[in-house]
This record gives C-alpha cells, structure tokens and sequence, in this order.
C-alpha cells in the first residue's frame, strides 16, 4: 500500500525499540523482507526502522509515559464522545499526541503527529499531507477527514491542558489556605 513511499524515504539507522518524543512526526507500518511487521519512524531529524508493529511502539510509548494504549484510548472516548479512530495522548506534560488514519487496531495503520503537519492538500479522494520538515506523505484519508482528525487531537490535547490546570490552581488554593501567616505588630 505504501511502499512507493517506503523506498522513496532514507532510512537512517534501526533499532529494536522506539519510545515517541516530541520530534516524532509519523510512523508507518510495513512488512519487512522475513514477513515480519516492522515500522518506520519518521522523525524531524531523521527515518528510524524500527523492529516492531506501530500498535507496540504506541503502547510501550505510552506505558513509557505511565499508562498504557488501551487507557489512554477509555480515556479520549470519554472525552471525545461519539467518535472513532480516536488519537492518542502519549505523554500529556509534553503534549504529544498521535493520530490512527485508520483503525488503532489495524496492523497497517499509519499514525502522524497532530503537532507536526504544517499543510494538508487535497489530492483525488486523499490527502497529501505537508510535515515541517518539508516532506510530503499521500494519506489514504480525505482532506477534511484529517483536518476532523486533527481538530479531535487538539481538543482532546487542550482538555487535558485545562484539567491539569485545575488541578495545580486547586492545590496551589489549597496551600494557601492552609497556610498560617501570624501578623505582629511592632509594639515598640
């Protein structure tokens, strides 16, 4: 489905493990020459092949960041009620959050970072999407599909944002009211 695009990208070293970060701008899933599925992992500063499925890659990124792919997943169908497909929050401090093209549980699923995609052009009935290090990726997804998709991510993002400010704003009132501050005149 995407080899075309799998030989077009330069791959620079392989690893048997992967954790996402910030700079982690896709991963592409693919069988490699023994059958194996395998991913490569696009990341602002280079292409990593990495020797496991993009479902692990995800789940061990997001146990990585304590939790794991299905909780992160009850999670955003709360929060994003009525949808599918549903993007995943690997780490909320640093706000990185990956995007299923397809089902999160199809082996061949493609997944991008919200965070990343600087352009999107419509191209038949797909989308052609620009990421900001200028390469170009033909996604299998309408254009308005993605930007629905992208549009989730951010919001879902933005939710946690708000949640986790409550949080410090109820503990920072917390500790000021339980503060004791004694005032004493100067008697002299």
């Amino acid at each position: 489905m995407y080899e075309q695009l799998l030989k077009s990208l330069k791959v620079e070293r392989e690893e048997e493990d992967y954790i996402i970060k910030g700079s982690t701008m896709m991963i592409i899933p693919f069988y490699a020459e023994q059958g194996a599925l395998n991913s490569i992992v696009i990341d602002r500063f280079e292409a990593v092949r990495v020797k496991r499925k993009s479902q692990n890659i995800i789940d061990e990124s997001c146990i990585y960041f304590a939790s794991d792919m299905k909780g992160r997943i009850r999670s955003a169908a709360k929060i994003l009620k009525g949808h599918q497909m549903l993007p995943i929050v690997i780490s909320k401090m640093n706000k990185t959050c990956m995007i299923p093209i397809s089902s999160p549980y199809n082996k061949r699923c493609i997944w991008v970072s919200y965070r990343h995609i600087i352009d999107i052009t419509s191209y038949k009935r797909k989308s052609i999407l620009t990421l900001e290090n200028g390469q170009r990726f033909e996604l299998n997804v309408s254009r308005k599909a993605m930007e629905n998709k992208i549009n989730r991510a951010n919001r879902l993002v933005n939710t946690y944002d708000i949640r986790n400010k409550e949080m410090q704003d109820t503990y920072k009132a917390n500790y000021i009211a339980e503060t004791k501050v004694i005032y004493v005149p100067d008697l002299e």
